[in-house]
């Protein structure tokens, strides 16, 4: 993207040139408050380097330079190693920041509890009996590809001893990870062993399985009218008070925006058509096309394949192969591309290709009388095409392989080699010639076949030269010049909407977007907007400035901002207001319970008093997602296997209504050995997940706080 001057046409110097005739002091003042700010923030041995902490690991604080370090070091590394395989930065930043947490967290852990790598133990994953897998894979004799222990034992005694840099990728790709490795798997060891199940927590997981009958008496909310419910912000205030984990928040934003695109325009179509045009004679009278296409950057390397028909667009392949070799065509446009194709040379395959058309007849079923069906519709098709009555491509159009919309097309088709073309049809294809009609039955359907072509084993070297339709200065500076009214206007008080709606362009909205957010519906990769909405500056109603994505620029106003906590109740008044008017409810219909169960002596009784009926639960397990003839209640479910036989429970507050619950009875799982092997197997459950709980604990304490959305 082009670069974009901005002082040029944003919507803080179109206010400054309405309100002074200073324009060049104050312009000079605040580049020179620009440098000093700069210098403060994020300068050497600066004021203000508490801004240039990216983050926290283990009360450590991140200085982005400290991290920007580690990515260099990272990046070198596989550079030395492999340049032609080096991540991308974003996945560079994330190796690096996971070795601090690892340095800072992981190791520290390791550290403390002792545990270390001895020089044997070392020695046996490398040099010794038992080595290690990587080693295995890096140290392989070409020609046998079994592990050369030799030519290890060279690499260490003589290789890295001569290598500082090969010395330095021996230890981060080998010699740490592996020592990493060795400790891990001692701490996850000693974790492990401490990991014990019981035979009651044996038996209390059994009994998880146990089948129970019982019955409910349910009365619903919607029994009672929420008319009925008198609500007040004073009732709402002091019932979010009351009930704070439910009304809990994390601090997030809500904007409303709109997205300028930068398109190419027609000129910038022009302008790549020309470039194309001006380089035909060049491209032709190239010496050598390989490094022509690659010194002027073509989109698409060179190929040095010698390619039969079939393999280039089919709306210019004929144009290629009837051309002479050193012969450019184009420009020819494509997906965004402005071509040219140069044939480089001309060879000849040892399989010949010919094209064919055909219209396909499935058989509709297995029998004799349905194969004889399809195969008349064929020949009836194939007298009608022949007769002028019809055309391949109408009859054609109901081909349920693909081909309906290109006329029936086959493309061209090899005499041998790979196809998914019935084998004898293809066979039947080669023994005609251009012009020939026939109906072939395959298994699965009847074909009516016409070839197309004559036979070729015709092959190209083709060079292509493309360039990418981009957008150009001018259209990128119309598209910021838009952006920037829309600044200017909404920050001069017009309603926001209003503003992107006068340009014809619409508004879009995003409720609840966290800081480090990574999401944003409708905007691409939107950390700076995210980072623009959690500064200190940005208020309820700031609008920002141009955001520069790249390849758009974006407007956004902070319509809403919500800080970690208890959430006001503006924010949570329908939630709040739903739970409080349940809570009443639940009051209510309790009461008439209670009374009810005064006098009732079963379930029978109690929906009778309360004029509902008895719903019967002939068999619940406690590891069922829901209660049979209830629904997804799991206070209910808590309650019935908690509560002895034959009792009535106290009323139970539910999602969609209060219950009275009685167990008539309980079918017990067997006991004896199966307890030993429930216990084993709890144990085995608990040891294989531990390993991530571990880390998740370690990462817990260590209380990382990650700000690396507010640099990258």
């Amino acid at each position: 993207m082009s670069s974009r001057n901005r002082n040029e046409e944003t919507g803080v110097i179109q206010k400054i040139q309405k309100q002074t005739g200073c324009l060049l002091l104050i312009i000079g003042a605040a580049m020179l408050a620009f440098v000093l700010t700069d210098l403060l923030k994020t300068g050497p041995g600066g004021m203000g380097n508490a801004q240039n902490s990216i983050g926290e690991i283990a009360g450590d604080k991140i200085d982005y330079n400290e991290f920007m370090i580690k990515v260099d070091e990272r990046r070198e590394l596989y550079a030395t190693n492999d340049p032609t395989n080096v991540p991308d930065d974003a996945s560079l930043r994330e190796e690096a920041w996971n070795i601090l947490i690892n340095e800072k967290i992981i190791k520290r852990e390791h550290k403390e509890l002792g545990l270390v790598v001895s020089p044997d133990e070392f020695s046996d994953v490398t040099v010794g009996s038992s080595p290690h897998p990587r080693i295995i894979q890096a140290f392989q004799n070409p020609d046998t590809k079994q592990f050369d222990k030799n030519r290890f034992i060279q690499f260490l005694e003589s290789d890295i001893q001569d290598d500082e840099d090969l010395r330095k990728r021996w230890l981060v790709f080998f010699e740490e990870p592996i020592k990493e490795e060795i400790v891990g798997a001692k701490y996850d060891k000693y974790v492990k062993s401490g990991v014990y199940t019981t035979k009651l927590d044996a038996q209390a997981s059994l009994d998880e399985n146990n089948e129970i009958s019982a019955q409910v008496v349910e009365v619903p909310y919607v029994s009672i009218s929420d008319s009925t419910i008198k609500v007040t912000d004073k009732d709402l205030k002091r019932y979010i008070s009351a009930n704070p984990d439910k009304f809990k928040q994390d601090a997030s934003r809500a904007i409303q925006f709109v997205v300028i695109n930068v398109f190419p325009s027609s000129k910038d179509s022009a302008t790549v058509k020309k470039w194309a045009e001006d380089y035909v004679e060049r491209f032709k009278n190239a010496k050598n096309d390989s490094s022509f296409v690659s010194i002027h950057r073509s989109q698409t390397p060179f190929n040095p394949d010698y390619l039969g028909r079939g393999s280039f667009e089919p709306s210019i392949e004929d144009q290629l192969f009837a051309a002479d070799s050193g012969t450019v065509l184009g420009p020819f446009y494509f997906q965004g591309f402005y071509n040219l194709y140069k044939i480089s040379d001309i060879g000849s395959d040892s399989v010949p290709s010919v094209r064919a058309r055909h219209v396909y007849i499935p058989i509709m079923g297995s029998g004799d009388a349905d194969t004889l069906e399809a195969m008349t519709k064929a020949n009836d098709i194939m007298r009608k095409i022949r007769s002028g009555q019809s055309t391949f491509e109408e009859e054609a159009k109901s081909n349920l392989d693909g081909t309906g919309t290109k006329g029936g097309d086959l493309g061209y088709v090899r005499e041998e080699g790979m196809t998914r073309m019935d084998e004898g049809l293809r066979k039947e294809i080669f023994k005609r010639s251009k012009g020939s009609m026939f109906v072939y039955k395959a298994e699965d359907g009847v074909h009516v076949v016409e070839i197309t072509s004559e036979r070729t084993t015709k092959t190209l070297q083709v060079a292509i030269l493309n360039r990418m339709i981009t957008p150009g200065n001018e259209t990128d500076r119309e598209a910021e010049r838009l952006a920037a009214e829309i600044q200017y206007q909404a920050e001069q008080g017009n309603n926001f909407v209003e503003a992107v709606e006068s340009k014809g362009l619409s508004v879009r909205e995003a409720d609840k977007v966290v800081e480090g957010s990574m999401i944003i519906p409708g905007i691409q990769s939107p950390a700076a907007v995210v980072r623009w909405l959690f500064e200190d500056e940005t208020k309820e109603g700031t609008v920002s400035d141009v955001i520069d994505l790249g390849d758009r620029y974006v407007v956004a106003q902070c319509t809403r901002i919500r800080e970690k906590g208890v959430a006001e109740l503006d924010a949570v008044r329908e939630m709040a207001t739903m739970e409080y008017v349940k809570e009443q409810k639940y009051k209510q219909i309790s009461e008439q319970m209670e009374k009810a169960l005064s006098t009732a002596k079963n379930p029978e009784d109690l929906a009778k008093a309360l004029n509902t009926v008895v719903k019967p639960i002939p068999a619940q397990t406690f590891n069922a997602t829901d209660v049979m003839s209830v629904g997804v209640e799991m206070e209910l479910l808590g309650v019935l296997f908690g509560m002895p036989e034959g009792k009535m429970s106290r009323p139970v507050k539910g999602n969609v209504g209060v219950y009275v619950a009685q167990v008539n009875g309980v079918i017990p799982q067997k006991v004896g050995p199966e307890i030993d092997s429930e216990r084993m197997m709890i144990s085995d459950q608990m040891k294989g997940g531990i390993d991530n709980k571990v880390l998740d604990a370690l990462k817990k304490a260590g209380e990382i706080k990650d700000n690396r959305y507010k640099f990258f």
